[in-house]
């Protein structure tokens, strides 16, 4: 199981190399552009949660960490949807580790550990620093962080199993294509839109949940409870 996860978390690393062109240091690069991106999207959401913080001194503090939840939700099914649908449904290499001594099980076992992983680093963009927020305003408490760090890892395996639904719907969809390659890039490129005009009204909307917390508070709070 170990080394089956090893071998797909090389895969995943050489297939986004591979969509750069895979050209020599290009795996460095792409690896500071992560890293980038990550604490550029961290310090934006700090901010959005800085002004969300004000729900904590109302009779709405749950729905601070509802709104993490659903956003994280969110992040996790937008940021690993066609990653699974390529690695769980459009595998290549099926055959070739069917033929050796391996249980199926196992090898999709490993498939959806590694994509659990990637989950849970879009889970915690969201999420980590909406708990960094409470602490600075709440304080600092080690139960806090416990019970906090098990609802990541619950709303990462919620995610995933969603994703994975959604996920074998974009194979489905998709093989009724015969350019499949084409549609799939039309697709992408139409949720990223979507995204990049989300994120350029993320402000506006958290001024939004601010101003009206308690009519929104009362709208989700029959389906937000388990976030």
């Amino acid at each position: 199981m170990k080394l089956l996860v090893g071998i797909r978390i090389k895969a995943m690393f050489a297939a986004m190399k591979k969509s750069f062109g895979g050209k020599k240091g290009m795996g460095a690069l792409i690896a500071v552009a992560m890293i980038f991106l990550f604490f550029s999207v961290e310090a934006m959401l700090f901010g959005q949660w800085s002004l969300m913080s004000a729900f904590l001194d109302t009779d709405f503090a749950w729905l601070f960490f509802a709104l993490a939840g659903l956003l994280a939700f969110a992040f996790g099914i937008f940021g690993t949807v066609f990653t699974t649908q390529a690695q769980m449904y459009q595998a290549k290499d099926n055959e070739l580790l069917l033929a050796m001594p391996l249980k199926p099980g196992s090898i999709v076992g490993s498939r959806v550990f590694v994509l659990y992983l990637l989950t849970m680093l879009f889970v915690a963009v969201v999420m980590l620093p909406a708990g960094v927020v409470y602490t600075i305003k709440a304080g600092f408490s080690v139960s806090f962080w416990l019970v906090y760090l098990v609802s990541m890892l619950l709303i990462g395996l919620i995610t995933q199993a969603v994703t994975c639904l959604l996920g074998w719907l974009l194979h489905f969809i998709l093989a009724g294509f015969r350019h499949k390659a084409i549609v799939a890039t039309v697709f992408m490129t139409a949720v990223m839109v979507l995204y990049f005009v989300g994120i350029g009204q993320i402000e506006n909307l958290m001024m939004l949940l601010v101003n009206n917390g308690g009519k929104i508070a009362s709208a989700i709070q029959s389906f937000a409870w388990p976030f």
